[in-house]
């Protein structure tokens, strides 16, 4: 095998890898007039009784910006998540939330209006903290397992 054949193997391979490292996203509010959202006290009542109810504490969320348990060093008045952004429409919220502890991560959760009522509609484990209502909608769902 000659220089350049080895080096296309290679560059093959972690293409390879790369393209099995991400799922693509499926779709998340297709369609809808989203408006960026940075407060858990500005997300609609609906989706936000969804969410714990409390900011502090292991079980609560804590909102955007505020401190909480980044690591598996824990410290029990502390939340082990943090709200980091939402995307809101008439029917459809996207919420981005970073998992604190060993395996620290970021989850895009998403809402519909089902009638009168917010329900759960998905959860994405993706690979990036969102940042912008585009991320909400497009960072790629890592796989499970």
């Amino acid at each position: 095998m000659d220089g350049n054949t080895f080096k296309l193997c290679v560059l093959s391979a972690y293409c390879a890898i790369g393209a099995l490292a991400t799922v693509p996203v499926h779709a998340r509010c297709v369609g809808e007039s989203l408006v960026e959202v940075r407060s858990l006290v500005a997300l609609p009542p609906g989706v936000r009784r969804l969410l714990p109810s409390e900011t502090t504490g292991l079980a609560g969320i804590a909102d955007a910006g505020a401190d909480f348990n980044l690591t598996d060093v824990v410290d029990r008045q502390l939340s082990m998540k943090r709200f980091t952004l939402a995307a809101v429409g008439k029917t459809c919220a996207l919420v981005g939330i970073e998992i604190g502890g060993y395996s620290h991560h970021y989850q895009i959760e998403e809402y519909r209006l089902v009638g009168a009522e917010w329900q759960l509609n998905g959860r994405d484990d993706v690979g990036g903290r969102p940042r912008s209502v585009d991320d909400l909608l497009n960072l790629p769902r890592l796989p499970s397992g």
